[in-house]
């Protein structure tokens, strides 16, 4: 709940437990990358392959996928939409060396929640995986809320029914 939150520092908030996955055939930039996600108190795993990187997809959730688009095998916009069909709400950062409207226009009707250009900033990348796990928290929290109404409801019906029916024998 939100009070294991309060008094923490904002880094630690937005990462405590957050798993993330980065695939991407550039070696530098995934431990570069690696190494900045898990001083922040992110839990990483990466892959070089689009294969692996699906196999792990499957074997655990992941709050968040980095996913170059440009990768042997299946490539990233097609990882996309396998990850987003079994795994909605995972936020999915797409990253490439060829920037092409076309292909950004396309990660984002797939379900991406940002396109950047390599080489990527790793500050502006940090910026941008915490954007979209905040975003995926407060839907969590959203849902949350709509269910705990939800059930709320519901006992306020089955409550007013019992009276209901209370009323009626007590005539």
């Amino acid at each position: 709940g939100r009070a294991a939150y309060e008094g923490q520092e904002e880094d630690v908030e937005v990462s405590a437990k957050k798993r993330i996955l980065l695939v991407d055939d550039d070696k530098e930039f995934v431990q570069e990358t690696k190494d900045l996600m898990e001083a922040h108190g992110y839990e990483v795993l990466t892959s070089n392959r689009s294969q692996e990187g699906l196999f792990l997809l499957r074997s655990k959730f992941f709050n968040l996928i980095i996913l170059d688009i440009c990768l042997l095998g299946i490539d990233g916009l097609s990882l996309l939409s396998k990850i987003k069909s079994f795994s909605s709400d995972t936020e999915v950062i797409m990253i490439t060396g060829y920037w092409n409207m076309e292909t950004a226009v396309q990660s984002f009707k797939l379900g991406a929640y940002d396109c950047l250009t390599k080489p990527v900033e790793l500050n502006l990348l940090f910026q941008v995986i915490k954007k979209a796990l905040e975003k995926q928290a407060l839907e969590f929290e959203k849902r949350h809320l709509i269910a705990q109404a939800n059930f709320k409801n519901l006992l306020l019906e089955s409550q007013k029914d019992l009276l209901e029916s209370k009323v009626i024998e007590d005539d």
